[in-house]
């Protein structure tokens, strides 16, 4: 499969610059935190792009982790429900 290389935000319009950065995955309920991941940044509003096959090796990755030598603690917050006018 061919990709296509993000060179325009689609967002705002902006110029896109290549950076790696950390993301988070979530799977079968647990939470994955990938480091160093190649993406494509918007230099004026910030939107994050990453191509096919980044997601896929992304993917692979989570599919195939051993044991994290590295651990987080994470606290899950419920975003608030607005209140109804009175």
């Amino acid at each position: 499969m061919t990709t296509k290389t993000v060179e325009q935000c689609g967002f705002c319009g902006g110029k896109m610059r290549a950076v790696r950065v950390e993301t988070i995955r979530s799977r079968d309920g647990k939470i994955y935190i990938l480091k160093g991941v190649p993406s494509k940044e918007c230099i004026d509003c910030g939107m994050r792009y990453f191509d096919y096959d980044v997601v896929n090796r992304m993917d692979q990755a989570i599919r195939c982790h051993g044991e994290s030598s590295e651990k987080v603690e994470a606290t899950v917050v419920s975003y608030p429900e607005e209140k109804e006018a009175a």
